[in-house]
C-alpha cells in the first residue's frame, strides 16, 4: 500500500529494519527495488519460520497491521514478547481471533493507529511540524511521502475508475478528474 511504502522509506531514512509482508511476487519485486531489505511472501511454505527468525534476529516489535485478518494471527505468534500490534484498517474485512494467552505470556499489546484521534492530542506547534515535514518532503518530490498515480479518468467514468482501482492498487493511485 501507499502507506506501507512510506512508512518503509521513513524508517529507512532513521535506520530501522523492517520486514514486509506481501501477497504477491510483484509486490516483493516493488518493494526490493525500493530498497526494503527483508520482503517475505505470507504464501511461502517456510514464512512463519522465516518470519519467525528475523522478528528475532531483528527485535522486530511492533506490526502496523492494514489487512487484518488470519495473517494478523500468524504474525502475532512469532512475535518476540512486549511486542504491539497497531490496527491501521481491515482491509480483509475478516474478524481476528487472538488466544488471550498470546497477550497474556507474551506480553503483548494491541492498539489502534487513527490519525484524527492522534492529532486531538498533539500541540498545534507539533502537528505543524509533522505537516511542514510531509509539505516539505512533496515539495522535494516526495522522496518518503510521495506516491505513484498509475492511472487517471474523467470523473464521468468514476465508475470505471473505482472497479479499476481495485484491481489495480498495488501498481499505484487511480484518480478521478474534473476537467476544467
Amino acid at each position: 500500500s501507499a502507506i506501507g511504502k512510506m512508512i518503509i522509506r521513513k524508517c529507512r531514512k532513521l535506520d530501522i529494519a523492517t520486514i514486509c509482508i506481501v501477497r504477491k511476487s510483484q509486490q516483493r519485486e516493488t518493494l526490493e527495488r525500493m530498497g526494503a531489505e527483508h520482503v517475505l511472501l505470507q504464501d511461502s511454505k517456510t514464512f512463519k519460520e522465516d518470519l519467525g527468525q528475523l522478528a528475532g534476529d531483528l527485535g522486530a516489535t511492533i506490526l502496523f497491521d492494514p489487512v487484518g485478518g488470519d495473517l494478523t494471527t500468524q504474525v502475532m505468534s512469532v512475535m518476540p514478547p512486549k511486542s504491539t500490534i497497531s490496527f491501521m484498517d481491515n482491509m480483509s474485512r475478516k474478524k481476528i481471533t487472538i488466544d488471550p494467552l498470546e497477550i497474556i505470556f507474551g506480553q503483548r499489546e494491541i492498539k489502534a493507529v487513527n490519525l484524527s484521534e492522534w492529532m486531538k492530542t498533539q500541540s498545534e506547534e507539533r502537528i505543524g511540524q509533522v505537516i511542514g515535514e510531509i509539505a516539505g518532503d512533496l515539495a522535494q518530490g516526495g522522496e518518503i511521502y510521495g506516491t505513484e498515480i498509475y492511472t487517471s479518468y474523467s470523473l464521468d467514468d468514476y465508475k470505471l475508475a473505482f472497479e479499476q482501482s481495485s484491481k489495480t492498487a498495488s501498481r499505484g493511485k487511480t484518480l478521478s478528474l474534473i476537467h476544467i
